[in-house]
Parts: C-alpha cells; sequence; structure tokens
C-alpha cells in the first residue's frame, strides 16, 4: 500500500509519502516522509500568534502494530527556517523508538537563538523511569524569539548550557 500527497495550510505546504506492508498483521512494516517548505506553525490554533518558516523534511520507517511492540525508526531535518524571525541555519535529529522507549541521537542545532548538540531517552510507559534523561550541550546566544511560544513578553539569557537533565523516581526533573 503507497500512498502520496499533500496538505497545505495557508501558505504552508506538507508533500507526504507512505508505503505500508502487511498492515493489518503483527509483521506490520512501513515507510513516511514528510517534506515541508515555509511551514508556519502559527497558522495552527494552539501556536497562535507565533511565525515561523520551517523548510525540512521527517523521514523513516517502522514496524509492529502497538506502542508496546512498535520499533520506529525517524529523522528530523531543519535547514534555512526562521522561528519569530530568528534564523535556524539547521535543526537534525535521529529518532529511534522501541519496547516503549524513545532515543534522541546526534540532536544538533545552529541558529540565531542557539548552537549546539543534544540526545536522550524517555520511557514512554514509565515517565518515573530514572533513566530518562537529555544530555546537552548549548550556546545560549538570544533566546527572545522564543519567547512567545512559552507566552512570555521578555526571554533573556546567554552562556553555556551543559549536562543533564535526569529524572528521580518520584517524576521530578533534576
Amino acid at each position: 500500500l503507497e500512498t502520496t500527497g499533500f496538505i497545505r495550510i495557508k501558505q504552508s505546504k506538507l508533500e507526504i509519502e507512505t508505503q505500508a506492508n502487511n498492515p493489518f498483521h503483527d509483521t506490520f512494516e512501513y515507510g513516511y516522509r514528510i517534506h515541508f517548505d515555509d511551514l508556519n506553525i502559527g497558522d495552527l490554533t494552539i501556536f497562535e500568534g507565533n511565525t515561523t518558516r520551517l523548510n525540512g523534511q521527517v523521514f523513516g520507517n517502522g514496524k509492529g502494530n502497538s506502542l508496546e511492540t512498535a520499533t520506529i525508526h525517524g529523522v528530523l531535518e531543519l535547514e534555512t527556517s526562521q522561528v519569530n524571525n530568528a534564523n535556524i541555519e539547521s535543526f537534525n535529529a535521529e529518532i529511534l523508538y522501541r519496547n516503549g522507549m524513545m532515543m534522541i541521537q546526534d540532536g544538533t542545532l545552529k541558529s540565531e537563538i542557539a548552537d549546539g548538540s543534544f540526545s536522550g531517552k524517555r520511557d514512554l510507559m514509565d515517565v518515573k523511569n530514572p533513566e530518562n534523561r537529555l544530555n546537552m550541550n548549548i550556546n545560549i546566544k538570544n533566546p527572545q524569539p522564543l519567547a512567545k511560544i512559552f507566552g512570555l513578553k521578555s526571554l533573556v539569557a546567554t552562556g553555556n548550557l551543559d549536562g543533564i537533565v535526569q529524572q528521580n523516581d518520584v517524576g521530578f526533573l533534576l
């Protein structure tokens, strides 16, 4: 089974391609690719008031027909994009989901807002799993363009953010 199509949301365009084998069987396998040009998340009600021009793609493949047994591999790539008029040169992340655990590998960001790298993992079946973590090495340059996204008027910070964010067994971030 193969599908190809596009979705237009005002000026944003998303091109979608999918392939599926054995969709109603335990050996369900699929592939996907979503390419987007000038995607403005401000056109979505939840992000109203924010303007973006996101250019890039999400692609990958997977197998399995339930969250407990599924394995999904994906890649997110952004290039020459903008968030509230701040330039993003590139944003890349490889994402793997297996046995209820989502892992982000080799994440990188180059932008006017920040530059850096990140990785992490999150157990979607057990949010209190002490192995949940986010590793980051980020040079924050100008986060002000993100203020609107978080409902703030001002967001000012500079410097390096280098460390690991973990959860304790109660579920609090440390």
